[in-house]
């Protein structure tokens, strides 16, 4: 596989500019001078920025919806549930507890993405009982006075 495929692989996984140009062994600034200079590598990863958009709308949906795991951490140490053991006598489980978080900012973007008209910020001005709003411009000159 060679450096530009092994980019724009990572990129697709990523959607890093910098981990893929790692990955390739290559300089970022390399990416770019071939994405001005070379129409088929830039159709390529135009291409794969859109897998890569679809990967990142997919990480976000997890944490708005399905929410990840945090443990649970006290006096800086983890926690840890009490299961029985083999021999029926109580022991430290060997997962710590963890609390499920979602993401509601996510959530929000996500809403805003798939459905603008309905999900979008509104920012209505109206006048007076709802009208216009009027507006004067005024322009005074002044004579300078000299001494």
């Amino acid at each position: 596989m060679n450096r530009s495929s092994v980019f724009l692989k990572c990129y697709q996984e990523t959607g890093s500019i910098a981990r893929a140009s790692e990955a390739a062994g290559i300089c970022r600034d390399q990416h770019y001078r071939r994405l001005r200079k070379d129409k088929k590598y830039a159709a390529a990863f135009a291409e794969a920025t859109e897998v890569a958009i679809g990967v990142l709308e997919e990480e976000a949906l997890r944490r708005a919806v399905y929410g990840v795991d945090e443990p649970v951490v006290f006096k800086g140490k983890f926690t840890y549930d009490k299961v029985k053991g083999k021999d029926g006598r109580m022991k430290r489980s060997d997962q710590p507890l963890a609390i499920r978080k979602y993401s509601d900012s996510l959530l929000q973007f996500l809403l805003r993405g798939a459905r603008p008209e309905k999900y979008r910020e509104r920012y209505e001005h109206t006048g007076p009982a709802g009208g216009p709003i009027e507006s004067k411009l005024e322009v005074v000159f002044v004579e300078r006075i000299q001494s």
